[in-house]
Formats: C-alpha cells, structure tokens, sequence
C-alpha cells in the first residue's frame, strides 16, 4: 500500500532547483540556459511503499522529479550558478546575443549597445527577453529524512 511521505534534506543548504530556460536567437539556434539556485530549506513528499521510501532513505543524492515527488515548501534560496547547455558550439557573435539576451533590458533603448554586467541572472529580465521555462529539476544531496 502507498503512503504518503514528508521528506526533508538532512544539511541546509543542499536543497537545488534547476530551471531549464529556452530562447531562439537570431540565426535560429536553440539557446538552453540552465539556472540553478540553492535553498536552505525545504520539504516534498514522494507516493511510495514502505519498502522504497526505505531505499530512498538511504540515497545521498535524490532527483525528485524522478519519484514523482510534489514540492510543498522552499525557503530563502539564492543564485548558485548558471550555465548555458552545449555553449562551445555558438560562435563570438551568437554568444554576444545570448549574453544580452540574460542580462539586458532588451525593452530599453538606451542600453541596447552598452556594456553589461555578467552578474547574477534574473528570471523576470528572461522572459521580459522571450525565454521560457520549460522544466525544473528539484534535487537534494547529502541526504534526507522524513519530517
């Protein structure tokens, strides 16, 4: 019989999400950029027997997305990294496009040709620039434990 399970990590801080933003940029690539941000807290649940929650009580690094699991709360998460898929394959000029594309007002003029500031990405200034989220990677390392 199934049960459901409240799970928690074990250490803060060890609770990611990775969103999957997609644009196409001028030349017609796909661009994928991968923005991953770090949680000091959080709780899911994961649907299973009693047998599997014991396997999967013993993982040190879980992709919940992986056991159906519902995210039920995140709390004070951060930027970690960012990273744009296959990177190597987009020449000086199409990475020129994607950089302003993450990091520029695009609806503002006045800063279409001036320099930018590879900081920190900001989610809203994507899909203000037409990216779109299509996918989110919920994962824990270091281990969980039930709440």
């Amino acid at each position: 019989m199934d049960i459901e399970y409240e799970l928690t990590p074990i250490n803060k801080g060890d609770f990611f999400t990775t969103e999957e933003w997609h644009v196409t940029i001028s030349t017609g690539k796909n661009v994928i950029l991968l923005y991953t941000q770090c949680w000091n807290n959080g709780t899911f649940t994961i649907t299973t027997n009693e047998t599997d929650i014991n396997q999967i009580l013993k993982l040190d690094h879980i992709i919940i997305n992986d056991h159906s699991g519902c995210i039920n709360m995140l709390e004070m998460g951060w930027y970690f990294s960012d990273e744009i898929k296959k990177n190597d394959t987009y020449t000086e000029e199409e990475v020129k496009e994607i950089n302003m594309l993450k990091y520029v007002d695009m609806e503002d003029n006045n800063n279409l040709d001036e320099d930018y500031d590879e900081g920190d990405v900001d989610t809203c200034r994507l899909e203000d620039n037409g990216w779109t989220l299509e996918d989110t990677i919920y994962e824990v390392y270091n281990g969980i434990e039930l709440v």
